[in-house]
């Protein structure tokens, strides 16, 4: 008795690209989360001796313990913990982290009063007292924000548009009207989304930012020639297999049916 297969087609026969992983360095810059804000989201997850190691533009990296434990602690700009990786036993000096400076905690309560009024993806652009200048979105609305030093909005002028967030479940047709072929999505659970796609002979990582702009374009390898889609039959004959039926071959990966 034969036994039905569904052949994918997605690797060998539409990509056919030989992949080496290369690192991208980022720039380090600061961002506005303070120590203390550091420190307690730890705290709400368990952690405790927390130290921040770098600040990114988009996540800090700490080090903590929980339990005998001692983690690489990932948070991002959203005070979310993205990825935790374990680094062997503990071995923190049991002193906290640096405790805020009066004006952080002025910071904290800025972004605290704005969140409660409705504002979201607030950026502080000036931190020097005795005036505080923001950014945030409100409605369908970019605005900017004057606060004075008890958290209240002094001002508030529309600068322009606020951007809805992208839906990676259209990365293929995204890269697509951007020139490149052969997409295979690698990593849609958080922004930045990665893909691996060729451009001519170039295999090549894109990484797509949360507004949908393509925010880093790397090469990691070569794409060999891409088959023609009316060759799968043929291709699947030659490895054997019969009785084939192809699914989808508007785009990779291709899909066909067949028996072996």
């Amino acid at each position: 008795m034969k036994i039905w297969k569904t052949a994918f087609l997605a690797a060998a026969l539409a990509m056919g690209a030989a992949a080496l992983p290369q690192y991208a360095s980022a720039q380090s810059v600061t961002i506005s989360n303070d120590d203390a804000t550091v420190l307690r989201i730890l705290q709400q997850n368990g952690f405790r001796q927390g130290r921040v190691v770098t600040r990114g533009f988009t996540s800090i990296r700490t080090h903590a313990c929980r339990g005998n434990e001692k983690f690489l602690v990932k948070i991002s700009i959203l005070g979310r913990i993205t990825d935790t990786r374990s680094l062997g036993e503990c071995d923190l000096d049991p002193q906290p982290v640096a405790r805020p400076q009066p004006e952080q905690n002025i910071i904290v309560r800025v972004r605290r009063q704005l969140q409660q009024q409705g504002y979201r993806r607030i950026v502080i652009t000036d931190d020097q007292l005795p005036r505080i200048v923001a950014e945030a979105c409100k409605g369908n609305n970019r605005v900017r924000l004057a606060l004075n030093r008890r958290a209240e909005v002094r001002s508030e002028r529309r600068i322009g548009p606020c951007e809805q967030q992208f839906d990676p479940n259209r990365i293929v047709q995204l890269l697509e009207r951007n020139g490149y072929d052969r997409i295979e999505v690698t990593q849609t659970r958080r922004p930045p989304y990665t893909a691996l796609a060729c451009r001519g002979n170039d295999r090549i990582e894109v990484n797509i930012g949360r507004f949908g702009r393509l925010r880093g374009q790397q090469r990691v390898g070569t794409c060999r020639a891409a088959i023609d889609p009316q060759q799968i039959p043929d291709i699947l004959a030659d490895a054997g297999f019969d009785r084939i039926r192809v699914l989808q071959r508007r785009r990779t990966p291709y899909l066909a049916e067949a028996c072996l």
